[in-house]
C-alpha cells in the first residue's frame, strides 16, 4: 500500500510593528536576522537621539540598545547572534543573548556592512571600494576595486550569498546607467553586473530571487546563486518604500521573512543663510545677484552650504514596519 503526502502550503503572514517615539526623519535603517527571529531598526530614543532597537518577533515590545545612540545602518552576524553598528567612527557589536558589547575597529565613513558565517565583514564607508574587516581589529583589506574608468564613485551595501564567498552590491556611478547591483567574490577580482540601472541596496533569497528596489518600489528577479545568474524578468514586490540616498527600507531573512518600511519619501529644503545663521528664505526665493542665483566667492554658481533640515518633530506621513512571507 502506498501512502502519499500533499506537500504543506506556504502560509502568508502580514502584521505591522508599532515604531517607538517619534519617527527618526533620517535614515530608514531596518535589518531582520538571518533566522527571522529578531528585527533591529532605527528610531528615537529618549534623550531625543536615534538609536537601535531590537525586537524578538515572540515579544510584545522592543528594546533600545545601550550605547547605541547616533548609531548607523545595524547588520547581523550569519548565525544571527550578534548585531553590529557604527556609533561615530566605532563599528561595535552586541551579543543578543546577554548584552555584552565590544568595539571591532575604528574606521571613518558611514559603514554599511555584511557578516557571514565564517567571520568575515565585508562593508562600504560611502567612497572607494568595499573592505574586509577582520573581528580581530586587523588591517582593512579592499574586496573590491572602483571602475573609475566607467565613472564608478563608490561601492555600498554589500550582502552575502548562501556560498558566504560571493556577496552583492551597489555601484554608485557618475550615471544611473552606469550604476546598478553587482557580485563580487572574496576570493577573485571577478565581478558581474547583475541589474544595471539602479543604486539600491539588494539581498538574496531562497529558493532563488534578487531583492532590489527602483524609485523607492521593491522588484524580486529571479536567480540562481550557484551560477550567478538571473533566469528572469523582475516582478513587483511592494511599492513606495521609504528610501533615503540609494538606500531602501527592507531587508529580508534566510527563511524567507520580509521586512519594510513604507511611507512617503522624506523631503529637504534647501535654504540661505547669512554668515551670522539668520535664514534668507528657501532657495527659490535667495536674492539673486546680477541675475543670476547666488555666487560662491570665486563667483561660481553653487548650491547653499547649509540645508535646512527639518526637525525631529516635521510632521510628515511614516507608515510602521510591516512583515511578510516572500515565497
Amino acid at each position: 500500500m502506498l501512502l502519499t503526502r500533499k506537500a504543506p502550503q506556504s502560509t502568508q503572514l502580514r502584521f505591522e510593528i508599532p515604531i517607538p517615539g517619534d519617527p527618526v526623519t533620517g535614515s530608514p535603517a531596518l535589518s531582520i536576522s538571518p533566522d527571522g527571529k529578531q528585527v533591529a531598526f532605527m528610531a528615537m530614543g529618549s534623550k531625543g537621539k536615534p538609536i537601535v532597537w531590537t525586537r524578538a518577533m515572540d515579544a510584545i515590545a522592543p528594546l533600545p540598545v545601550v550605547g547605541s545612540e547616533d548609531a548607523r545602518y545595524p547588520f547581523w552576524s550569519a548565525d544571527s547572534r550578534f548585531l553590529a553598528f557604527q556609533v561615530g567612527d566605532k563599528l561595535k557589536t552586541i551579543e543578543i543573548a546577554n548584552g555584552g558589547q565590544r568595539t571591532i575597529c575604528t574606521i571613518r565613513g558611514i559603514l554599511n556592512g555584511a557578516w557571514n558565517a565564517d567571520g568575515v565583514i565585508v562593508a562600504g564607508t560611502g567612497s572607494g571600494p568595499l573592505l574586509r574587516i577582520p573581528l580581530d581589529g586587523g588591517p582593512f583589506v579592499p574586496v573590491t576595486t572602483l571602475d573609475t574608468a566607467n565613472g564608478q564613485r563608490s561601492h555600498w551595501w554589500p550582502s552575502f550569498l548562501p556560498d558566504n564567498r560571493h556577496f552583492l552590491y551597489t555601484v554608485n556611478a557618475s550615471t544611473l546607467k552606469k550604476s546598478g547591483v553587482f557580485v563580487g567574490s572574496l576570493d577573485s577580482a571577478d565581478v558581474k553586473e547583475l541589474v544595471p540601472g539602479v543604486i539600491t541596496n539588494a539581498a538574496y533569497v531562497a529558493p532563488g530571487y534578487l531583492l532590489y528596489s527602483r524609485e523607492g518600489n521593491l522588484f524580486a528577479r529571479p536567480f540562481e546563486a550557484k551560477r550567478l545568474t538571473v533566469t528572469g524578468d523582475e516582478f513587483p514586490v511592494v511599492e513606495k518604500l521609504r528610501a533615503y540616498y540609494g538606500y531602501t527600507a527592507f531587508s529580508a531573512s534566510q527563511t524567507g521573512t520580509l521586512i519594510f518600511r513604507a511611507g512617503d519619501q522624506s523631503r529637504y529644503q534647501l535654504a540661505w543663510f547669512s554668515r551670522a545663521g539668520k535664514p534668507l528664505g528657501p532657495l527659490e526665493e535667495a536674492p539673486r545677484r546680477n541675475g543670476r542665483k547666488g555666487f560662491c566667492p570665486w563667483r561660481h554658481p553653487c548650491l547653499p552650504t547649509a540645508p535646512n533640515w527639518p526637525p525631529c518633530n516635521t510632521s510628515h506621513r511614516t507608515a510602521p514596519m510591516a512583515f511578510g512571507s516572500v515565497h
